[in-house]
């Protein structure tokens, strides 16, 4: 969809998430107040995502609903909608868009695919075709750098990259850098959790 958060106004976080058949008139328009910035909602504040959860719900109800009778897979994270299956893809799209412009919610067709079996089918930065997994080109690149720092070490691998001394490096600076490297491995293990390979990975990198 088009500026997501940004079409989530002041009135559907009022109507939605703080309702005044429950919260007092005064309780409601402080809390969408501070949920708001500009009368929408503003996209990395913490509470936006849940709200526009609150926001979506008859959507998904509706859609899940209407897929699981057609024998279709649906989820969505945040503005990401993905409808696995074999399907009258046209007929799904007419009903999606419908739903989402009574909703004030645009289609955006730019990122609007349709990817067959035979194609990489990339679902929020992740490779869904047989198993759920991260690209290949990021595994590559991690198990470099995971290959490097076990061999030269975390404060020598990265005094490299930042072409820098080593005494230049703090001990601060290298346990971040530890922190950040087991952050990508943990993606790919989010991913699937049973890939031996860095599951080693990370237990060499926690042991330096």
């Amino acid at each position: 969809m088009k500026t997501f958060f940004g079409s989530i106004l002041f009135p559907d976080v009022m109507n939605y998430a703080f309702p005044k058949a429950i919260f007092p008139k005064r309780i409601s328009g402080l809390l969408t107040s501070l949920c708001c910035y500009h009368d929408a909602l503003p996209q990395g504040a913490p509470t936006s995502a849940a709200i526009s959860n609150i926001v979506m719900k008859p959507f998904d109800d509706y859609m899940g609903k209407l897929a699981s009778e057609m024998g279709i897979n649906y989820s969505r994270y945040s503005d990401d909608m993905t409808f696995s299956g074999d399907f009258d893809t046209a007929y799904m799209y007419r009903k999606a868009k419908m739903f989402l412009n009574d909703m004030n919610f645009s289609v955006n067709h730019a990122k609007t695919k349709v990817l067959t079996r035979k194609m990489q089918q990339k679902v929020t930065g992740l490779i869904v075709n047989e198993k759920v997994q991260v690209s290949k080109a990021y595994r590559k690149k991690v198990r470099q750098e995971a290959y490097y720092v076990s061999r030269f070490g975390l404060r020598n691998h990265l005094a490299f990259i930042q072409q820098l001394n080593e005494v230049e490096i703090s001990k601060e600076a290298v346990k971040r850098y530890q922190l950040v490297l087991l952050g990508k491995i943990n993606h790919i293990l989010c991913a699937n959790p049973n890939d031996k390979e860095f599951l080693n990975w990370r237990e060499k990198i926690k042991g330096l």
